[in-house]
């Protein structure tokens, strides 16, 4: 048989599988570089909560109590207090401001609550007084001893309902003796007396609700047939008429000499309560 072909190889020629070694040797000598190891993600900072979601948790005290006085208000259980009024809005304000030192949602709301109290005790001192019933004048819905609560920010100005409020009101040239008595008629009103009752406008103005067992009432005095109150001018008198100096003596009462509006019976001999 005729014997396969031989390839030569011509010398200082390198065959394939000589080249393949070669490459291999090559690669085991270099020092392959490491492979990286696996890292943990980095954290990604947790961030705050936004500013009007901090802003509404430290305003949610003082918007609470805004909304629950404003129940108790209309339930008729709480009478409505304007002095208190700047210290709730200061208190707003001031809870509003808490985020801007930070907004750590855990601390905003008691600190928000807390700024409460030292703003509502200041509110008091300035807007609200207490005065005690003397004599007799005011009774049965006073009785001497009784203290009260005084809205000095209580004007008939904002809150005219004859009949139904009661204020502190200083006698011209006596300011240091001041009166406390009941609303009778708000300027432009038209006074009239029938069966010993008082009319303001053809409502009953006096006897109060509640107190029909009261002395009657008599044209006399500055209280004349028609009467018209004038201008910036207000009717005050007493639940207990014979015992009491009021309007029908001394006449009108301006606004400048209405101190304020009581609001609340702190205690005494009525007991604690909102007055009726």
């Amino acid at each position: 048989m005729a014997e396969a072909p031989t390839r030569k190889v011509q010398k200082g020629r390198t065959t394939d599988k000589a080249v393949a070694e070669h490459a291999l040797s090559e690669i085991e000598r270099k020092d392959l570089p490491a492979a990286p190891e696996a890292q943990a993600p980095a954290e990604t900072p947790r961030s705050g909560p936004g500013f009007f979601t901090a802003v509404l948790a430290a305003m949610a005290a003082p918007l609470a109590c805004g909304v629950l006085a404003a129940l108790l208000i209309w339930l008729r259980y709480w009478p409505p207090l304007p002095g208190l009024m700047p210290g709730w809005l200061a208190w707003c304000m001031l809870a509003a401001m808490l985020p801007l030192a930070g907004r750590r949602l855990p601390l905003l709301a008691p600190a928000g609550a807390l700024l409460g109290g030292p703003v509502l005790a200041l509110t008091l001192a300035v807007n609200f007084k207490v005065v005690r019933v003397e004599g007799e004048s005011m009774v049965p819905t006073l009785l001497p001893g009784d203290v009260l609560l005084v809205d000095l920010k209580g004007s008939p100005r904002d809150f005219a309902l004859p009949g139904r409020e009661i204020y502190v009101v200083e006698i011209p040239g006596q300011p240091h003796q001041p009166m406390i008595k009941r609303l009778a008629a708000a300027p432009g009103q038209t006074l009239s007396v029938k069966d010993g009752r008082l009319y303001a406008d053809g409502e009953q103005v006096f006897p109060p609700p509640g107190l029909e067992g009261a002395a009657s009432l008599h044209y006399g005095g500055y209280l004349e047939v028609g009467m018209v109150v004038g201008e910036e001018r207000y009717f005050f008198v007493g639940d207990n008429p014979p015992a009491s100096h009021d309007s029908r003596r001394l006449g009108t009462v301006s606004t400048a000499h209405i101190t304020g509006r009581v609001v609340w019976r702190l205690k005494g001999p009525g007991g604690f309560g909102r007055l009726p």
